[in-house]
Order: C-alpha cells, then structure tokens, then sequence
C-alpha cells in the first residue's frame, strides 16, 4: 500500500521538530537549574562549528570536494548538523536572553492563541 505524502513526509517532519523543542527545553532547564551558565554560551560556537561543518554537503554537492556519498552527506547535513545547530543556539539565545524556553515557547503559544491558531507547545503551565 502506497503511503500518503502526509505519513511520509509531514507526520516525521513534525515528530523531528517536536523532539528539537523538547530537547532544547531540557537542556536550558538543566543549564538553569544547576548554574552551568559559562557552559550554555559557549553553546554558540557549538553552533557556529555545525554550520560549517554542514557546508560539507553544499561543497560535494558542487563538486568542489569529491570524496563522500552525496546520500549520507545529505543525511548528515539535514539531521546531525542543522538539527543539532538549532537546539544549540535557540539554547544559547535563551542564555543569552536570561530566560527559560519553557517562558519562551508559553510566550508564543500565548500570542498564536490571540490570533486564533491553535499549535502544541510543551510549557508545562
């Protein structure tokens, strides 16, 4: 049986994004929670590495670089490195912002709310 572009595509997608908030909220929770403040914004240049770390993918992709498989590169650049840039840095904002994720996404879900739009958000309130 053929699967539906929603199965295939837009239920992982949304799973993948689900588990990158989930993960950023328990990693700023325990940074707050236990004063590791010096080791959150060093989470930045974390970041900042798996952005270019990513232009691997870019760099074979135009055959600048020929060794690696362009399928796992790929594979790398979407869910090693973008992802784990995201989680990285909306960490590192919230550091640097002095708030929790955990305010941050009620924030949103608050505004979203106010105009209607209903979305999940996992703040615990």
């Amino acid at each position: 049986m053929k699967q539906t572009l929603f199965v295939k595509y837009v239920i992982p997608f949304m799973q993948w994004y689900a588990l990158m908030i989930f993960l950023a909220i328990v990693i700023d929770y325990f940074l707050h929670r236990f004063h590791l403040l010096s080791i959150g914004r060093s989470l930045g240049y974390i970041g900042t590495f798996f952005i270019i770390f990513s232009f691997i993918y870019s760099l074979r992709k135009r055959k600048i670089i020929e060794s690696g498989s362009p399928k796992k590169l790929l594979l790398m650049h979407e869910y090693c490195m973008d992802w784990l840039n995201h989680v990285a840095c909306s960490c590192r904002c919230s550091l640097q912002c002095n708030i929790t994720l955990v305010g941050y996404f009620h924030v949103i879900d608050c505004s979203c709310q106010r105009f209607g739009w209903q979305i999940f958000v996992a703040t615990g309130n």
